[in-house]
């Protein structure tokens, strides 16, 4: 049933599931992913230097601590999906946005590693539990011809989120603890404006629940997706994580300038919201493709010219748009595999992102101790284009379209 033009809102009469227009379902989807993603998951990179100096952390600890975070991610995946499946998505993605809020409370009251640890693993945890019921929300309340969009509308909520870090960063300085308070405010705000809008399950959804099995989530058109996706997650964590600290303990950058790249990453990521549009007219894997050399190049040109602002600008612009670009194509690739259970599927492949995720900025960490971080840079600049080379998606326009 279309809803009418008169209101945003109204109940469809063939599966009496509330439909939510898409001018609503956006921002709302936007601030939740934005403060959970954008936030409390990859703002860790842009204060980075600060809290080193503050808590005195080393290299190889502070590629610990941004491993933690996704750690708690993938633990938060498992749980969210399976709460989802049984509960409905509106429970998780509430839970996600006040696991955001208290995590970034506790990384702006941490006083030693142990604590900075303990509010990144909770902070990190959040987008596990928040992001992929989303893709529940978008097939069950959202018409058919808005979903590619409104789905990669809502994804660019990182770029928004990474894009609002940068002002805060440069009102703070270098007080990061103000920055953290500031954030875990507005993740409160995200959570109950998602609490007042998102519908609750109905009993007859309810009770037609299905549960996570493995036999289920397991299929086998899917192992190649699962692959790139691991390795897509691994070499991006080492450029939210070390590549402010490139310029800034490398190459002298101020904090200030340092705030204008983060800025120019997040406006460049609200670009990754025509994906869904791109994907309608060429296909997910030549997206695909494309983005995955356009992204080898902005890890190039970070360690080759740090001391070109233009060209440091230009990488932040590329990884930004390309980065939230290709999640998007991740998320439709995923949906239209588990079409039968989206959260599933959704789950596990964002799971695997973050597996890579997790791995990345530890082992990134020694290695960048026994290599040099250009080198590192470098190298995951080659393993960008092998992802265009592993490509496994199909090139789909559509992520319910069977015929497509």
């Amino acid at each position: 049933m279309k809803p009418s033009s008169s209101s945003f809102l109204s109940v469809s009469v063939t599966d009496a599931a509330v439909i939510l227009h898409p001018a609503k379902v956006i921002p709302a989807g936007i601030a939740i992913v934005g403060v959970t993603y954008g936030l409390a998951r990859y703002a860790y990179g842009l204060f980075l230097p600060y809290m080193q100096e503050d808590l005195m952390l080393s290299t190889e600890v502070s590629g610990l601590i941004a491993g933690i975070s996704y750690f708690g991610y993938l633990a938060a995946t498992l749980i969210g999906a399976g709460v989802s499946a049984r509960f409905g998505a509106r429970l998780p993605v509430v839970i996600g946005g006040l696991a955001a809020a208290i995590g970034m409370g506790c990384i702006a009251t941490a006083s030693s590693a142990w604590a900075l640890g303990v509010g990144v693993f909770i902070a990190g945890a959040s987008p596990g539990l928040a992001y992929p019921p989303l893709s529940k929300i978008i097939l069950r309340h959202v018409e058919e011809t808005h979903r590619e969009k409104s789905y990669a509308w809502i994804n660019s909520g990182t770029g928004f989120g990474v894009l609002l870090a940068g002002p805060v960063a440069l009102f703070a300085g270098v007080d990061w603890r103000l920055a953290w308070g500031i954030f875990a405010s507005l993740a409160l705000l995200a959570t109950f404006w998602n609490l007042s809008l998102l519908p609750k399950p109905q009993n007859s959804q309810a009770g037609a629940q299905r549960a996570f099995s493995f036999s289920a989530a397991l299929r086998r058109n899917a192992f190649g997706l699962f692959a790139v996706a691991f390795l897509f997650g691994l070499v991006t964590s080492v450029y939210w994580t070390f590549a402010v600290d490139l310029l800034v303990r490398g190459n002298g950058w101020s904090s200030e300038n340092a705030a204008m790249f983060w800025i120019v990453v997040g406006v460049a990521g609200i670009l990754g919201c025509f994906a869904g549009h791109l994907v309608q007219v060429i296909g997910v894997k030549i997206c695909f493709v494309i983005g995955a050399l356009i992204l080898a190049s902005a890890f190039l040109m970070l360690p080759m010219a740090p001391h070109i602002p233009a060209l440091v600008f230009l990488s932040a612009a590329i990884f930004g748009a390309t980065f939230i670009g290709i999640t998007a194509l991740f998320g439709i690739a995923s949906i239209y595999l588990y079409n039968d259970q989206p959260e599933i599927g959704f789950g596990i492949v964002f799971f695997l992102i973050s597996l890579g995720q997790l791995v990345g900025p530890i082992g990134g960490g020694f290695a960048i101790v026994s290599f040099g971080i250009s080198n590192v840079f470098l190298v995951t600049a080659a393993c960008c284009s092998l992802l265009a080379i592993m490509a496994p998606i199909e090139n789909i326009k559509s992520m319910t379209d069977r015929g497509a």
